[in-house]
């Protein structure tokens, strides 16, 4: 299979790329010259007539969280939604076989935002707070609608937080928002499989060991759950002489992508513990 990566010199477009690259005929879009980097390309000015005829496009591409206030409005819609339209006409214009969208689970907005513990699965209604998520959910609803109105098979990944942080972040995170990259990328190789859905969006985060009934005790004292669930963890923060964090203020919900798509973490807190 042909499939045209974007953002191919980032964090998940690296990665993606050299696992797709086993098996398949990869070409790498990005700003940035480099390995991996087939075409050097701005996807907000981005001509789709110059862009390769392809079997599949792994949208990796885009301005993130980090960018809010560095870069302008406009350079947010210029990239996100006119560079996903663009990449989403030359989709269907070469009957390509699926487009698959890497969104965020930062899209949901506000909607993280409560006076308890929110759980999140797809049913939760996004709230954009910014720019960032405004452009986000445009970009998941151009897909969509590409998919109602032309046929194109579409799939849409909000993935969870897997930035390179402090160690105790990523530990704690891993509890209830956080995801290992190798996760991310095998989530987007399930979007090669020809049984799921011809569109859906999907949370795709790591395993979280809480459950619904948590919630009321999760909020009350988070420590309390963690200890029941997961012991070894607040051995390993007083070993490394952190802090411990005192909030969880939300919990994603991945039944979905795992029913539909397949997809089943291999790097969770259990895993991050023993490595």
């Amino acid at each position: 299979m042909k499939i045209l990566v974007t953002g191919s010199q980032g964090h998940l477009g690296t990665m993606l790329n050299q696992s797709l690259s086993v098996k398949h005929d990869v070409i790498g879009l990005d700003m940035v010259t480099g390995e991996m980097t087939d075409i050097v390309a701005d996807l907000s000015t981005i001509d789709p007539g110059h862009l390769p005829d392809v079997d599949l496009i792994m949208h990796t591409a885009g301005l993130h969280a980090p960018h809010v206030g560095k870069c302008s409005d406009s350079e947010f819609v210029d990239t996100n939604i006119h560079g996903t339209l663009r990449l989403l006409e030359h989709a269907c214009q070469n009957k390509a076989k699926r487009f698959v969208l890497t969104s965020s689970t930062s899209a949901f907005g506000d909607a993280l935002v409560s006076n308890g513990v929110t759980w999140v699965d797809e049913s939760l209604t996004p709230k954009p707070r910014d720019i960032y998520d405004i452009t986000k959910i445009a970009a998941e609803q151009l897909c969509l609608d590409f998919h109602r109105r032309y046929g194109l098979p579409v799939t849409c990944i909000r993935v969870g937080r897997f930035w390179n942080e402090p160690l105790p972040d990523r530990f704690f995170y891993r509890l209830y928002r956080g995801l290992d990259v190798r996760d991310a990328v095998q989530a987007h190789v399930h979007c090669l499989k020809p049984d799921i859905p011809a569109a859906g969006t999907y949370i795709v985060s790591a395993q979280s060991p809480f459950t619904k009934a948590d919630l009321p005790e999760l909020e009350k004292d988070p420590w309390l759950v963690i200890d029941r669930t997961v012991p070894e963890l607040k051995v390993k923060f007083k070993k490394e002489g952190w802090s411990l964090p005192s909030i969880i203020d939300r919990v994603y919900d991945i039944t979905k992508a795992k029913k539909e798509l397949g997809y089943l973490p291999k790097y969770n807190i259990a895993s991050m513990l023993k490595d």
